[in-house]
């Protein structure tokens, strides 16, 4: 396992000995990683390895059983999420889960954090709406209504409407067409431009490997390999190994 040379800015996330269960079952056994401001940090890996989990223990929806996830040097494990969230990370959770029978902008405002409100220096609409255009024709649109595409373009917004400085996407193109994943990619590196630190995991190989800087690849319930992406291409018996290629 190729170990990663530090980066020359400040450690944003560290996630050290991640224990976690679904009952009985540990699916996480160990796990480490660590996301530095600026990044965006791809978490790869087989389907059922413990990607998600990683998110959502990161994220206090699965409590894990032991280890420490440190977020601005503040531990943050065995947190609520609601906590998580307002310490400054968001989540765009697998599979979207907007609220359909609610409006654009009825669901953006979900975003919001409790006296937040519009920071000028943080995610306004006018802001959301340079990124996301077709929300500020549509504000009154019902969820439902929207494409599977515009969903989770929306369900990206809505998080962003918490100003995380990291935030946790969950294969985001997953379902998507081509012309969308291309649109979700570019979206996603335009949030990494304006500051915003990504923890991603994406089950589609050359969305992940174009948008990240580092890569951690996931087996079942550890990590195998840390580096960066070109030290991953340079290695194909790890790719076959842990990604099936």
């Amino acid at each position: 396992m190729l170990i990663w040379e530090k980066p020359k800015s400040a450690m944003l996330l560290e996630v050290k000995d991640l224990q976690s269960y679904y009952g009985l079952s540990h699916v996480l056994q160990g796990v480490s990683l660590a996301v530095y401001s600026g990044e965006i940090v791809g978490l790869l890996g087989r389907n059922g390895m413990g990607k998600s989990t990683t998110l959502k223990s990161i994220m206090g929806m699965v409590q894990p059983k032991s280890g420490s996830v440190h977020f601005q040097n503040q531990e943050i494990a065995g947190q609520e999420p609601y906590r998580i969230a307002r310490a400054g990370i968001g989540y765009v959770p697998e599979e979207r889960r907007i609220f359909s029978n609610l409006t654009v902008m009825e669901n953006l405002m979900m975003g919001v954090k409790p006296g937040d409100g519009q920071k000028k220096d943080g995610w306004t609409l006018s802001k959301l709406y340079h990124h996301f255009p077709f929300m500020k024709d549509r504000p009154a649109q019902k969820g439902s209504h929207l494409s599977g595409g515009e969903q989770q373009m929306l369900s990206i917004a809505r998080a962003l409407m918490g100003n995380p400085k990291l935030l946790l996407v969950d294969e985001p193109t997953e379902g998507l067409a081509p012309l969308m994943v291309r649109e979700v990619r570019e979206v996603l590196s335009k949030i990494n431009q304006e500051g915003v630190s990504i923890l991603i995991v994406e089950h589609n190989l050359q969305v992940a490997l174009s948008l990240a800087d580092r890569v951690y690849l996931m087996g079942k319930g550890t990590i195998g390999f840390t580096g960066s992406v070109q030290e991953l291409k340079a290695q194909p018996h790890v790719q076959e190994q842990y990604l099936s290629i």
